[in-house]
């Protein structure tokens, strides 16, 4: 009969969450996780297989913890019009640092630059919740078009660049870009996504 698990795994995977969240898949050798993941080596590798495993269960766990919360809080008609739900989701980086002087910037996005090109587990994972995002992203426009009479290749446009555009922000906020900076970014995007199209 095995052995019940001597720790919460949740738990650990969070430690590990914000090993690398901090220091990025490379620097965070394998004596840092066993320490702040506070387990033995053997509890790890029975648990997760080695670090790599641990790896993806820490961006499967931020998927779960962030990346949903935040597809779903773009959908959410009663937080909101479109536009306030965007707003909202563009501020967060900033945010962030204004709140918590958190400059870790978004681990997703942290790990779309560090390993996606290279992994192709973390590539699969990474795409998956940009376009969980882009969604949400995209029923939050769905509003703004209804008002401006946006066809859906505006909207396709518009659910891109805004991804984008919260893609960098979170990758400026954590190589230390100014937050006046940030909010200008953040403040012309917003007049793009209220402005109604010219025809061509």
């Amino acid at each position: 009969m095995a052995r019940p698990r001597e720790f919460d795994m949740d738990e650990a995977t969070e430690r590990a969450m914000a090993l690398f969240w901090s220091g990025g898949y490379e620097d965070v050798s394998l004596a840092d996780l066993l320490e702040g993941m506070q387990l033995s080596r053997g509890s790890l590798y029975k648990a997760y297989g080695e670090k790599h495993a641990v790896w993806l269960a820490a961006l499967d766990l931020y998927d779960h913890r962030v990346v949903q919360p935040t597809a779903a809080a773009l959908s959410d008609v009663a937080a909101g019009s479109g536009l306030v739900r965007l707003a909202r989701f563009l501020d967060a980086p900033a945010a962030a640092v204004r709140t918590g002087d958190d400059r870790r910037g978004c681990f997703l996005c942290n790990a779309a630059v560090d390993r996606a090109a290279s992994d192709g587990d973390t590539r699969e994972r990474v795409l998956s919740m940009f376009l969980n995002i882009e969604h949400g992203i995209r029923l939050a426009l769905a509003d703004v078009a209804a008002d401006h009479g946006w066809p859906p290749a505006v909207v396709d446009k518009k659910a891109k660049t805004t991804l984008a555009v919260y893609v960098g922000l979170r990758v400026l906020v954590r190589a230390g870009t100014a937050l006046d900076t940030i909010d200008t970014i953040t403040a012309a995007h917003l007049e793009t996504l209220s402005e109604i199209p010219q025809p061509s």
